[in-house]
């Protein structure tokens, strides 16, 4: 998978208008099981109106051509990290993403599965050479709201059914609702490019992120509001695997060390890296929870201005805590990271 195909961030852009046909209280809710050769659900919506979703295909390349057209060119920056029309050879990769090991489903109005134009929605997961898969999501502007986290809790649906550990997204930094949504289901950051984009990672079999099948180790855990550390790029330059929790208070879904449940992030890791400040109220009961469930893995406490977000600087604030991170790191038992 090339880097460009990894760079497909979701969209779901604005809350939804007063008018929106929004779907009933019981249609609102999650998904339940589907085969995985997803039969179509109709879902009821106020008015007496409906969306069906259903199964993406190669005959939908003209219909997602439309859809992405009607997005203004915001949102086909959200989507694509571009404002153009999409070339369509790059339409027919979308719309065969099925047979490509990955999963799609489109939104339609009405209870026929059979329509193809308008396509109000579209959804879909890509294989990742580490066993993950890559979500994207673009919602029609008079259709967001409720659609957009309906789609995402259907392919997270799906990703499960198929053993699918982690799922990942590459989201803009100033797409906040969509960052809402992706909070709203517990998320580490995996990476940046400094202010402009995030790579999210979020756990698809079970509830919280495991360790990507190819982490190589070591593998360092950073509590840090945010989900940024300014010493994650060290230690990465220094070989290591990071992750960056945004800590219990930001995090959206339950952190399940603080109920008393191993994390497997914290249990994966070879180090955890505490950059929350003293004053952060979770704090304490959090290193408490480290200690008890995650007894065997090194825990480096650093100072309270710790936790600057942002690069690591070339002097002065931030350098003699990165440092002593950098040593917690050199400290570790190669027999027990290799």
């Amino acid at each position: 998978m090339t880097s460009t195909e990894r760079r497909r961030p979701t969209t779901e852009v604005a809350s939804a208008p007063a008018d929106d046909p929004s779907p009933s209280a019981t249609a609102v809710d999650a998904p339940r099981s589907a085969d995985l050769d997803f039969a179509p659900r109709t879902i009821p919506c106020a008015g007496g109106r409906s969306v069906t979703i259903r199964a993406m295909d190669g005959l939908d390349v003209d219909g997602l051509d439309d859809l992405y057209r009607r997005l203004d060119s915001e949102d086909r920056y959200c989507r694509f990290f571009s404002a153009g029309v999409l070339a369509r050879p790059s339409i027919e990769r979308i719309a065969s993403i099925g047979a490509r090991g990955g999963f799609g489903v489109v939104a339609v109005e009405g209870d026929d599965p059979s329509v193809r134009l308008p396509i109000l929605a579209e959804a879909t997961f890509a294989p990742l050479p580490d066993g993950d898969a890559e979500l994207a999501i673009t919602v029609e502007r008079r259709w967001r709201g409720w659609l957009g986290p309906y789609l995402m809790d259907l392919l997270f649906e799906v990703a499960a059914q198929r053993g699918v550990p982690n799922l990942e997204a590459e989201i803009l930094a100033t797409n906040r609702r969509m960052l809402a949504v992706a909070r709203s289901r517990g998320y580490v950051m995996c990476d940046h490019d400094g202010w402009s984009t995030l790579r999210l990672l979020m756990g698809a079999v079970s509830p919280d992120p495991v360790w990507p099948a190819g982490a190589g180790r070591p593998r360092v855990l950073v509590e840090s509001p945010g989900g940024r550390w300014h010493g994650e790029d060290a230690l990465r330059e220094a070989g290591a695997s990071v992750l960056v929790c945004p800590g219990p208070a930001r995090r959206g879904r339950s952190c399940p060390a603080m109920c008393g449940r191993t994390c497997a992030l914290a249990a994966g890791a070879d180090l955890i890296i505490m950059g929350l400040p003293v004053d952060e109220p979770h704090r304490p009961a959090l290193l408490d929870a480290h200690r008890e469930l995650h007894g065997e893995t090194p825990v480096h406490i650093t100072r309270r201005d710790d936790a600057a977000d942002g690069p690591t600087p070339a002097r002065g604030r931030g350098s003699e805590v990165v440092d002593a991170a950098l040593d917690a790191l050199a400290a570790l038992d190669p027999t027990a990271t290799s």
